[in-house]
Parts: C-alpha cells; structure tokens; sequence
C-alpha cells in the first residue's frame, strides 16, 4: 500500500477513538458531526463454499460454508494541522459451518477491506485471515472483528464521498459460482 493510502489495522481499543471523539467534538460546537463513508458488504463476495482437494463440487464435497452476515460501522473526524482525515471503526461478523467434507477444528477465513474513493478507484486494500475454531461437537463458528481504517478526505470531499467495501476473498472459481447463483 502507498504512503497515502488509508492505514488498516486490527483495532486494539476503542479508548483512541472515544479520546478523539472528546478532543473534536466536546468543543462546545453545536454543528452535526459529517457523515460517515459508506460501508457495505460486497454482494458476490458475501458467502463461498470452500472444498476439499480434488475435482469433486457436489454437496458431499464442502468443507466449508462461509458467510459475513453483518457489518456496522462508527467514525470520527479528524481536522488536525488543516489536513482532514476520518477515522471508521468497522465491525464485522464472520460465521463459518463445517461441511461434511471437513473434521478440521479451525478454519483460516480469508476476508478483505477495501477504501474506493470518489470516481471509483481503490485507494487501498488489506487482506485479513481470522481463525474460527470450531468446538468438538459443533459445525458452526463464529467470530466479531473490529477494523479502523483512516482515510485522508480530499480538499474537495467528504466522508461519505468514500466506500469502505468488505467481502471473503475469493478465487476465480468460488467468484463464478457466486455470479452464476445470483443469476438464478
């Protein structure tokens, strides 16, 4: 990623965010915070099936169902040194369901965060690798990441002129399938 580029990172504590939040607006201002850029999950990236080694693609060969089910997000601006940056706090809900294919106790989901700034191009993208454990018994696993992503806004822009995308990432093959499913 570029020196510009926004900084993507796991979220250790909300008490930077909740400091700044004190800093900008508990200056007495009366004016309603800007809005947020927007964030969403990627519609074809949204779900995949993962299976075992081999040609086989029928039922029987899943190992796993992956899913991002939720994503919410918070922010605050930054206006420091006349240079303006915002700073969203994501939260992101991973389910993963062990298939018939898999005995495995743990699963690597494969997920990105995206910035696209206004006109479209993606001014950066992480790729993040949560491990969902899965107990003896059971075939679903489920986790909740927390990401902050800081955005330089452009003299010109706001927040919300900017999208912060999330989807599973994909290879060729589960991206084909999930376009030919939404076809149906």
């Amino acid at each position: 990623m570029n020196a510009l580029g926004p900084r993507i990172r796991p979220l250790l504590g909300v008490a930077s965010l909740a400091l700044t939040a004190g800093i900008l607006w508990g200056c007495g201002a009366d004016l309603p915070p800007p809005a947020c850029p927007r964030a969403a999950i990627v519609n074809e990236a949204k779900a995949a099936a993962y299976y075992r080694e081999g040609a086989g693609r029928d039922i029987t060969d899943v190992a796993f169902e992956v899913a991002l089910p939720s994503l919410s997000g918070v922010c605050e601006y930054d206006f420091d040194e006349g240079r303006a940056r915002v700073g969203s706090v994501l939260t992101i809900s991973i389910e993963a369901k062990r298939g018939p294919a898999s005995e495995a106790e743990s699963f690597e989901v494969p997920y990105f965060v995206a910035v696209v700034e206004p006109g479209g191009r993606i001014l950066g993208k992480a790729l993040f690798r949560p491990r969902l454990i899965f107990t003896e018994s059971g075939i679903i696993a489920r986790t909740v990441e927390e990401i902050e992503q800081i955005i330089p806004i452009g003299p010109d822009f706001v927040g919300s002129d900017y999208e912060i995308l999330v989807g599973l990432q994909l290879d060729q093959r589960q991206l084909e399938e999930n376009l030919k499913r939404k076809r149906r």
